[in-house]
């Protein structure tokens, strides 16, 4: 039996094989290879309802009474959120996209882009956010958030979550692109054409109610030291971010993400960073999309021989 990962993009031209297109579907290279059923229909359940919670709070929808089945919009416009490092700073968001789901320690949590205008300088910005719930649960937590990047005071948005599950169990990793006020990525002021950007949080141990919360110690650091084994030289201008979750291979340990990188060209493709670890052993695939794939995501399935 052997384990296969796939990265799949939405492309701007159709027909490519094992592409997802926006409504998530998976069209099968081979009638032999089906996707691993690595989540509980609880968590698909919550996926489907955040999935909608983006596309109604994006419209200004009003939620209406809570059915039996406990439906409800997950994140709503003009919902505050306390920041991480700063609990007495809280931010109202407007509207929120980008939705990543992952599961740790018993808990459901769900990462968005947060986004909002500083009433003091009419800035527009962008924060993460998330909320979690229990897997046997129906009720999502008020949620934690990381307003503005405390790292890097230039950077006002913090845009596209790849959230991972680290080797310990109970600890997120989302890596979010770094742009300034301008909506430009940053490039590094030694020339490097890379501003990845990690943010740190964790399933609080030790409590019946368990809820996730961004580190409130120091929420987002830089990623350093992504090697590329490709033979091409500084492929990539410019980091803009990932999508969705990323993955951890039953085989061999390694984790998955996807990204998206903009060439020297101007162009945007789709790719993956291949990890070690959660934290160390990075390093961008050797192939990447055609030119104009954009929001990939990356899935595991067997092969039984």
């Amino acid at each position: 039996m052997l384990s296969r990962v796939a990265a799949v993009m939405a492309p701007r031209t159709p027909n490519r094989r094992r592409v997802t297109g926006s409504s998530g579907r998976r069209r099968e290279g081979r009638e032999s290879e089906r996707q691993r059923p690595n989540m509980s229909r609880r968590v698909v359940t919550s996926a489907v309802l955040l999935l909608v919670a983006i596309m109604f709070c994006g419209s200004g929808a009003v939620p209406t009474e809570a059915s039996k089945s406990g439906d409800k919009i997950i994140f709503q416009g003009e919902e505050s959120f306390s920041d991480a490092e700063n609990a007495t700073l809280k931010q109202a968001f407007d509207s929120f996209r980008a939705p990543s789901l992952v599961y740790v320690n018993g808990v459901v949590v769900a990462t968005v882009e947060a986004h909002y205008t500083n009433r003091t300088n009419g800035k527009s910005c962008v924060s993460i956010a998330s909320k979690s719930m229990k897997s046997d649960g129906r009720t999502w937590s008020k949620g934690s958030a990381i307003v503005f990047d405390h790292y890097d005071v230039r950077i006002d948005r913090l845009l596209r979550p790849t959230t991972i599950v680290k080797e310990n169990g109970y600890e997120v990793n989302a890596l979010v692109g770094g742009y300034d006020t301008s909506g430009a990525p940053l490039t590094n002021v030694d020339g490097g054409y890379w501003m990845p950007i990690i943010a740190d949080g964790n399933v609080l141990r030790g409590k019946d109610d368990k809820e996730f919360q961004w580190n409130h110690i120091k929420s987002t650091t830089k990623l350093q030291d992504v090697k590329d084994h490709s033979t091409k030289p500084k492929r990539f201008k410019e980091f803009l971010g990932g999508g969705g979750a990323g993955i951890k291979m039953e085989k061999d340990g390694r984790y998955v993400l996807p990204i998206q990188a903009l060439k020297n060209n101007g162009k945007n493709v789709s790719l993956v960073i291949l990890a070690e670890k959660s934290s160390s052993g990075w390093a961008f695939s050797s192939d990447t999309s055609r030119d104009g794939c954009i929001q990939p995501a990356v899935l595991e399935w067997e092969d039984e021989e």
